[in-house]
């Protein structure tokens, strides 16, 4: 009966052993999936880094053109209103 314990006693240590082989293995194999999912991840940032940084350097631009039009209009409307006041202001005299 003892070798009967010991066979069945060096069973469950076996299967336990196994068991934690398997997790091991999943384990490993999870954090490979991980790894690659991270360096996926990092390299779909790193596209969408440069992207925003190149539509923020266009925005930037195309407000630097928005700012000197809107700097010639003025200078525009200035001079038109200076030139109607002339004109107003002669018919008066």
């Amino acid at each position: 009966m003892s070798e009967s314990n010991g066979t069945a006693r060096l069973d469950r240590i076996e299967k336990i052993v196994e068991v934690i082989v398997n997790v091991q293995h999943d384990m490993q194999q999870e954090h490979q999936l991980l790894l690659r999912a991270q360096i996926v991840m990092t390299d779909q940032l790193e596209k969408f880094i440069k992207v925003t940084d190149q539509r923020f350097a266009e925005t930037s631009q195309r407000f630097a053109e928005l700012a000197a039009a809107q700097q010639r209009m003025d200078d525009a409307l200035t001079a038109l209103m200076g030139t109607v006041d002339e004109i107003i202001r002669s018919r008066k005299l």
